[in-house]
């Protein structure tokens, strides 16, 4: 009896299923956090980027006309507008604003740094060399770009398990504002 091996193939097929049970669960778990991180450095880029062209101003041309009387005098010089546009004059409070803007949205990925599962480095400061990239285009139009490192489940235990390199995934995004100006 002591000898007897029927039924040991599904006590081996259990050992092997479970690791790889346990890996397909981290690596969804990893594609899962990945998507919540894109979503959320979505919504950081785009109210950075939208916050930057808010700082931008109104610049009208002009182009003046003459006024004459019935003899042909000039009586009077009348300015008529000619166009609007939006002009980001002062870069440096542009890229102010898209960075609070971007601190004040970090939403859920706070806690994922906190915990230890991501790094992203943003500084209030405007010219920092972090996470954060601000670049006026233009008179009216900015980008901001927002990367991070995600720490992944995963890799990680691959990795160790293996010595594959690469456990941390960048992840980023870039974001477009522009300021218009509309009439009524």
């Amino acid at each position: 009896m002591l000898g007897d091996e029927r039924g040991m193939i599904y006590t081996y097929l259990g050992l092997i299923m479970l690791p790889l049970a346990l890996l397909i669960f981290f690596m969804l778990v990893d594609v899962e956090r990945i998507e919540l991180v894109r979503g959320q450095e979505m919504t950081m880029g785009d109210s950075a980027s939208l916050a930057a062209a808010s700082t931008a101003t109104p610049v009208s041309t002009y182009s003046y006309q003459c006024t004459y009387d019935g003899q042909g005098n000039i009586t009077g010089v009348k300015g008529v507008t000619t166009s609007t546009q939006a002009v980001i004059e002062d870069p440096v409070a542009a890229e102010s604003e898209a960075r609070q803007a971007a601190l004040l949205n970090m939403g859920v990925l706070t806690n994922q740094e906190n915990a230890g599962m991501m790094d992203m480095n943003i500084s209030p400061t405007p010219g920092a060399n972090d996470d954060l990239y601000f670049q006026v285009i233009g008179t009216d139009s900015c980008i901001v770009k927002i990367k991070s490192r995600l720490h992944t489940f995963a890799a990680n235990a691959l990795e160790k398990l293996y010595g594959l390199p690469g456990k941390d995934k960048d992840e980023g995004f870039t974001s477009y504002g522009q300021a218009v100006i509309t009439t009524n």
